[in-house]
């Protein structure tokens, strides 16, 4: 039975001092261990260090005793909890190679072909872009969002948004559609009402979409099933208490969903199918993006339409022809070496110059801590001289501390910035020269994260691309190239890379 080290971590003290992650990293690995018959002779967890070295003291350990000790298997969660920077990731396989030991990754599959090796150290290059890209600092933002209790999207059927006196956007009740939010959930709460019975008296007393019809069985059933209406709210799959007041009662919702079950309008839901281009497509025509769904005739990508909206014009795209236009464009993708030496050349000039203010901004921050920390001393000096009263020294204290802890975040983000030196800048344009290839081996998580990485967003018309947006600095290497294969057309017209798939 080969013997496995497990190794977990979280990013950073704030995470480790939550516990975030870990159990659930430790778990996976366990359940994985025990299905591919690995011995766990050892689990290494790191909380709280950083993520961008080898010096983090559990990793170090472990690799100690990989080198004393006959391990056959090193078993991680995702390839980023080892390591996010791609030299290190590098040295730390090669070690773990020198001794036959195999890394292996729970969540991504990787080969010990060249084309697996090639997949897996892109993979640790990509995870490195991720920790430097601001739309994980969005995601983060949103978390914090909904662990305050406010709702980060468009509240449901009964609410609206207001802003409160600090212009902050607070979400409270329509009190005719939260009575007819209340009015739905009582009818189906006797018994005597289905979907459609409560769909044509409400038209019968006026109710209906914008578009004079009644309201849809589906729609009453998101209604009856939202639990938003009890105060809870649901993002990405997990559960947040909101801070908007509930419309109706727990006791009345599980009554209702119990109606709901015994009638069989609950199905337990299975995990989404992954589909590449979900959350990245969008339609030009109406500007919203593009859902995927499954269908036994074909799966098909299709504009996201709110309630009452108009439906768009565009006709559902097969997923097998968009997913394909998305290969044939990485093909085309191929920047010229000549162009790629000049864009290296310009990002440079950027980044030294972002580089440089960034310098100084750290000085200026450095600065402003010492005299903050100079201001704190004083105050102090001064309570004990009588010259202030405790509620004035606590108040104040409050205040400089809160200055202190907000700029040292602030300068922990810069320092971080300087930190990620030109190589990244390379290892982009490695990517950008061969996102075809790329594409060609990757598994679909890898398809998608690579998709993630390169573009900001895709935009479809006629059951074609017809344009992209890329994320910095993929723009700076690929827009011209893209811009070539996006010339204006006459409407209809085929565009220049529409790989031959038959829809």
């Amino acid at each position: 039975m080969p013997k496995c080290l497990l190794y977990a971590r979280v990013s950073t003290e704030k995470q480790a001092q939550k516990d975030l992650s870990i159990p659930a990293q430790i778990k996976a690995m366990r359940d994985f261990a025990e299905k591919q018959n690995f011995k766990v002779v050892g689990e290494y967890i790191d909380e709280g260090k950083s993520a961008k070295t080898i010096n983090r003291p559990q990793l170090k350990r472990l690799l100690e005793r990989c080198k004393k000790d006959k391990i056959d298997v090193v078993l991680v969660h995702k390839i980023d909890r080892l390591a996010r920077n791609l030299v290190d990731h590098a040295t730390i396989k090669a070690l773990l190679k020198q001794r036959g030991i195999k890394l292996v990754s729970v969540v991504e599959k990787f080969e010990d072909s060249v084309a697996g090796q090639l997949v897996e150290n892109i993979m640790a290059s990509i995870a490195e872009f991720y920790s430097a890209n601001l739309g994980e600092e969005v995601k983060k933002g949103l978390r914090e969002k909904l662990r305050r209790g406010e709702f980060p999207g468009r509240p449901p059927f009964g609410y609206k948004i207001v802003r409160d006196k600090n212009n902050r956007p607070d979400i409270i009740r329509v009190p005719e559609k939260a009575d007819l939010v209340k009015m739905i959930f009582d009818m189906y709460a006797t018994g005597d009402h289905s979907l459609i019975s409560i769909s044509k008296r409400l038209f019968s007393t006026g109710v209906q979409t914008k578009s004079g019809r009644r309201l849809s069985a589906q729609r009453i059933l998101n209604i009856l099933t939202g639990r938003f209406y009890i105060g809870k709210m649901v993002w990405a799959g997990k559960e947040y208490p909101g801070k908007h007041k509930p419309i109706v009662s727990k006791k009345l919702f599980y009554r209702v969903q119990g109606i709901l079950r015994e009638r069989g309008r609950l199905k337990e839901k299975s995990s989404k199918h992954k589909f590449l281009l979900r959350e990245l497509a969008y339609c030009k025509t109406c500007g919203r993006k593009l859902t995927a769904e499954r269908h036994p005739r074909g799966d098909y990508y299709r504009c996201i339409r709110p309630h009452d909206a108009e439906k768009c014009s565009e006709r559902y795209i097969p997923v097998k022809l968009l997913e394909g236009q998305l290969e044939a464009l990485y093909e085309r993708l191929q920047p010229p070496i000549k162009a790629l030496k000049a864009v290296k050349m310009l990002l440079e000039t950027k980044n030294e110059e972002r580089l440089n203010k960034a310098k100084k901004k750290v000085g200026r921050l450095k600065k402003l801590i010492s005299q903050t920390e100079a201001k704190a001393i004083n105050l102090a000096d001064q309570l004990v001289a009588g010259n202030i009263t405790p509620e004035t020294y606590k108040k104040m204290s409050e205040r400089y501390a809160k200055t202190i802890r907000i700029t040292q975040e602030e300068l922990s983000t810069l320092d971080r910035s300087i930190k990620k030196g030109l190589d990244f800048i390379d290892k982009c344009i490695a990517i950008s020269s061969c996102l075809f290839k790329l594409h060609s081996v990757f598994n679909l998580d890898q398809k998608r994260t690579l998709a993630r990485a390169v573009f900001k967003g895709i935009f479809c018309q006629r059951r074609q691309i017809v344009g992209v947006e890329f994320n910095p600095p993929f723009g700076y290497l690929l827009d011209k190239t893209a811009k070539g294969l996006f010339k204006e057309r006459p409407a209809g017209a085929v565009i220049n890379f529409k790989p031959n798939i038959t829809n």
